[in-house]
């Protein structure tokens, strides 16, 4: 059995055995405990602690699974969730996904191999990271920061800030072709309020202003040989772009406020 009534708030704790091959099984043995608590959205936590576990031993040294097991689980237990953060976007790329966002102290990056256990990335700069993209090897994440506004990673670990041209609020970034693309800003909201997208032909390492006109440009995203890009807002507009330079504008169905788009097929 297990003890835990000196902490209200666990709900349920799961014992899973660290080294299940070590012999003898029936001597002191140490378990991982995954402990779910009461309030739900409460962290998951874990903790590692030694217990005895009573057993049968038979000839040949074959075992019987415990009779009986007891411990008593108290004391500090550590939580593995990332601290809180408004999360705004997320892409995946070379086998990992990455994930950036915002918040007054929690992380603004983090990363996972399976898409269920998170880990914050390195020191990331305090500013509202608002899209992520991979492509060509890293990933690109944008924010509405008018000083170093991009930053960039081949790990998704070890971040490194990039200036971008212009003070706009930039939103959206994707990879195709050889190309990246970041799009943003809004009347009222972008000090430039000139530029409204920008390319690199060279990993990020350089940009260049491109001719995308007025909006507000939300996301943008590239498939099937262009660019698209999206807008929410009273704009009621769309662009598209082949070489992620020169922009085409097309209508929306709906003036909607849209906020992300993408492709797959």
């Amino acid at each position: 059995y297990i003890s835990y009534l000196d902490v209200p708030e666990i709900d349920s704790v799961n014992l899973v055995e660290v080294n299940p091959n070590v012999f003898p099984r029936f001597t002191d043995q140490q378990f991982t405990a995954s402990v779910i608590m009461k309030v739900q959205g409460d962290p998951i936590a874990t903790k590692t602690f030694d217990a005895y576990v009573e057993g049968t031993m038979l000839a040949e040294g074959q075992f019987i699974e415990p009779l009986e097991s007891s411990t008593f689980i108290s004391g500090a237990w550590t939580d593995t969730s990332p601290p809180i953060s408004r999360w705004n976007d997320l892409s995946f790329g070379d086998g990992k996904y990455v994930a950036v966002g915002e918040g007054p102290t929690g992380p603004r990056a983090m990363y996972s191999l399976d898409g269920v256990n998170w880990t914050q990335s390195g020191a990331v700069d305090a500013k509202q990271w608002s899209g992520v993209s991979y492509g060509n090897g890293q990933w690109v994440a944008v924010s509405n920061s008018e000083s170093n506004p991009l930053m960039i990673t081949s790990d998704g670990i070890s971040w490194t800030t990039r200036p971008a041209p212009g003070t706009v609020v930039w939103k959206g970034v994707a990879y195709g072709d050889g190309v990246w693309v970041i799009t943003g800003g809004s009347e009222g909201d972008s000090p430039d309020n000139t530029l409204w997208s920008a390319y690199s032909t060279d990993n990020g390492t350089t940009w260049i202003p491109g001719n995308l006109q007025k909006g507000q440009w939300e996301r943008v995203t590239y498939g099937n040989g262009k660019f698209v890009a999206i807008s929410g807002g009273a704009t009621n507009q769309n662009a598209y772009s082949f070489d992620g330079i020169n922009w085409a504008i097309v209508p929306s169905p709906e003036n909607n406020f849209w906020r992300d788009v993408t492709y797959g097929n």
